[in-house]
């Protein structure tokens, strides 16, 4: 349903999509403001930290397509909601994944796809067969993290009151914490 009504209005769909796609690309505007000083981050050259930065937020981009609804469990189950879902033939995590379900998260995906291209167009990778496998699982392999992440903090909030922020500081900062080089921050 959300799906059917968000295409009813084309227009609103594009901005908002394209919206999304220009605030999260201002994540990376900021990493290249970075490198027009320096030349290096923790070792790492702009197209390596574009590597690591298009992987996560592509990864996260799909994890939060598919479960990005989760922050809503914890008021379903103040306000009596997930009853109705418990009743139904249906998994109750494929229903709250399904719950407003925002198409205008393509805009990340869309952006991460895009750093990814340029860091593979930049680096000088002598690509295999088991390096282009590689990319790929990576991709899948880091959208199951992030979806676990969002399953695990959606289970939190059953035994903590108002838990969708704390479950944010794990999703999505964990998100921006996987977009630097791990050599930045300190041991």
């Amino acid at each position: 349903m959300w799906v059917r009504s968000t295409m009813a209005y084309r227009a609103s769909f594009a901005m908002t999509t394209f919206g999304n796609f220009a605030g999260t690309a201002l994540d990376f505007v900021a990493i290249m403001l970075m490198f027009s000083r320096i030349d290096t981050l923790g070792g790492y050259s702009l197209p390596q930290v574009a590597f690591l930065y298009g992987l996560s937020a592509t990864a996260f981009g799909f994890a939060d397509l598919a479960l990005g609804s989760m922050d809503r469990l914890g008021r379903r189950v103040r306000d009596g909601t997930l009853d109705t879902l418990l009743v139904r033939p249906v998994p109750v995590l494929a229903q709250v994944a399904a719950d407003r379900f925002g198409l205008r998260r393509l805009g990340r995906i869309t952006q991460g796809v895009l750093v990814l291209g340029y860091a593979v167009a930049a680096l000088d990778i002598s690509w295999t067969w088991l390096k282009v496998l590689m990319v790929p699982l990576a991709l899948a392999s880091g959208a199951g993290i992030f979806c676990a992440v969002f399953v695990a903090g959606a289970a939190f909030q059953f035994v903590a009151q108002d838990a969708s922020e704390v479950q944010n500081s794990f999703t999505y900062g964990g998100q921006t914490l996987l977009q630097y080089p791990p050599t930045v921050f300190a041991k």
